[in-house]
C-alpha cells in the first residue's frame, strides 16, 4: 500500500491551508506558493520556460488555480489516503478519472510524498 497522506497529520493541514489561501493572480504568486510548500525561497525556471515558449500568462494562471482546486479534493476522493500497490496479488487497481486527475494535479506543486507500507 502506498500512503498518499495521513489526513490526521500536520502536513496535510499545512498544505490544505496554503491551497485554501492561495489565489494566483500573477506569476510571482506561483513562486510564492511553491516557496510556502517547500519551506524555502525558490525561483521557478519551469514557469519562465513556459512563458518563453509562448504560453500565455493568463492561461498559465488559470491552469494553476484549477490545479489547486482539484488538489483540495484529494481527501474526498481518496478518503483512506492510501492506494494499493500493484503486485502479484493485486494485478488491477481501479481509479475514477477524477481520482487520477487529483493525484496527477498534486505533481504541479509537488505535494504528495508517497511512502510504501507493508500490510
Amino acid at each position: 500500500v502506498f500512503v498518499l497522506f495521513n489526513w490526521n497529520g500536520n502536513s496535510w493541514f499545512r498544505i490544505q491551508n496554503i491551497f485554501n489561501t492561495t489565489i494566483i493572480k500573477k506569476i510571482e504568486d506561483i513562486d510564492q506558493m511553491y516557496s510556502q510548500i517547500l519551506g524555502r525561497e525558490i525561483s521557478l525556471k519551469t514557469v519562465d520556460n513556459l512563458l518563453k515558449g509562448g504560453f500565455e500568462v493568463q492561461r498559465l494562471i488559470q491552469i494553476y488555480n484549477f490545479a489547486i482546486h482539484i488538489c483540495l479534493k484529494l481527501p474526498e476522493l481518496i478518503p483512506s489516503g492510501k492506494i494499493v500497490r500493484l503486485d502479484r496479488t493485486n494485478r488491477i487497481v481501479v481509479f475514477t478519472r477524477l481520482q487520477c486527475l487529483t493525484i496527477l494535479e498534486h505533481m504541479f506543486p509537488r505535494t504528495l510524498r508517497l511512502s510504501l507500507i507493508h500490510i
